[in-house]
């Protein structure tokens, strides 16, 4: 046995682990400030982190409770992986019946319940068309009529979905999309830009914020017709 060239081969093999492992450092720990720029917007608040994972944020807005993550998808392999940011807003929505509504539909949307929603509902007119609405309960999902400003959201062309149950709103947005020359040669998902931003941030917090207002606020006009 050639003991020189089996030490070179551990050697080499170390030092390979090695830069794996300090570059999977350096990845956990740029990913881990992406929320620096937004702490001060929430109370009671906590982050956590698995491994290189982006983490989850979750607190308290203006007094309701809210999580945001982060999700890299790169399961269409012809298109440059994207960053979704999911924010969700917790709270009491008086409707049984789970509403999703996502536009410009890929079937590659991991990330959205959409697939698990048996029922297909009809886009109404004046929402964008391009999209699928589903629900798992639709005589008993929000109305399409409460969310007629909501809706306008989607005038943003980076807003992706909007979902709604009874347990809070989810609105997501697409934060960024990976470095096209580092993906395309080494499928490697570089992303440059997924700092949040304290507007940004507000922003879609302040859209969940007004669907579950709009619903809730006038829940018990929209029930008390539908009896009629």
């Amino acid at each position: 046995m050639r003991y020189d060239i089996l030490a070179l081969t551990l050697a080499f093999v170390a030092i390979l682990w090695g830069m794996h492992r300090r570059n999977r450092i350096r990845i956990r720990d740029q990913r881990s400030q992406m929320y620096g720029s937004v702490l001060s917007l929430f109370e009671d608040l906590r982050i956590i982190q698995d491994d290189v994972n982006f983490p989850i944020l979750h607190g308290r807005y203006n007094g309701r409770k809210i999580t945001i993550e982060a999700v890299a998808d790169h399961v269409n392999v012809r298109k440059v992986p994207c960053l979704w940011i999911l924010v969700t807003v917790h709270g009491n929505i008086p409707y049984a019946g789970t509403m999703d509504f996502l536009v410009r539909p890929q079937n590659t949307e991991f990330y959205s319940p959409y697939s698990q929603l048996e029922k297909n509902v009809s886009v109404p007119a004046g929402w964008p068309q391009h999209a699928i609405l589903r629900s798992d309960n639709p005589r008993d999902m929000p109305p399409a009529n409460l969310l007629t400003h909501d809706i306008k959201m989607f005038d943003e062309p980076k807003i992706k979905e909007l979902l709604v149950s009874p347990r809070g709103v989810r609105v997501v947005y697409q934060l960024d999309q990976a470095t096209r020359s580092n993906y395309m040669v080494l499928r490697q998902m570089i992303f440059d830009d997924y700092e949040l931003k304290t507007d940004l941030t507000t922003e879609l917090l302040d859209m969940a914020i007004a669907v579950i207002e709009d619903l809730t606020n006038a829940a018990p006009t929209a029930q008390t017709g539908s009896k009629a």
